[in-house]
């Protein structure tokens, strides 16, 4: 079943850079579940509401993935993922049933890699920056 679910994910992959939300979710099992940083998503019209609704709401959203790593019926991918205007590093892990994805869990990476002007990475650094640790005792350093 290991290509049967390689092309499964290459499938996926193609659907998405499509942009086609439709084949997307004929890829998923009526039990699937998507978890994703935007929220958890389950069965195959409700993840493809997500794609069509959320994902694709950004203009240039374009996967780069790298090679699939194979372990019985999970596979994971590391991905460069282009999205407004910045590239970050995202890891999906599948599992597949027969073919077809029951589970997808999206991992984001680091912040995206890009200039100090980019948009995204001053967001990431002002978000950084309100999470500092305080030293013992509570009081800011």
């Amino acid at each position: 079943m290991t290509g049967t679910n390689a092309a499964t994910v290459d499938a996926y992959f193609a659907a998405i850079r499509a942009r086609d939300a439709d084949r997307l979710g004929a890829l998923f099992t009526a039990d699937a579940e998507l978890v994703t940083a935007a929220g958890t998503f389950r069965g195959p019209d409700a993840i493809a509401g997500f794609y069509r609704d959320l994902a694709f709401a950004v203009a240039d959203l374009w996967p780069d993935p790298g090679a699939l790593l194979v372990d019985g019926d999970r596979i994971a991918v590391e991905i460069e993922l282009r999205m407004n205007g910045a590239v970050s590093p995202v890891c999906d892990v599948f599992t597949l049933r027969d073919g077809l994805i029951t589970r997808l869990v999206i991992y984001a990476g680091a912040p995206p890699r890009s200039g100090d002007d980019n948009p995204s990475a001053a967001r990431w650094k002002l978000v950084r920056g309100r999470h500092k640790r305080r030293p013992p005792g509570g009081n800011s350093a």
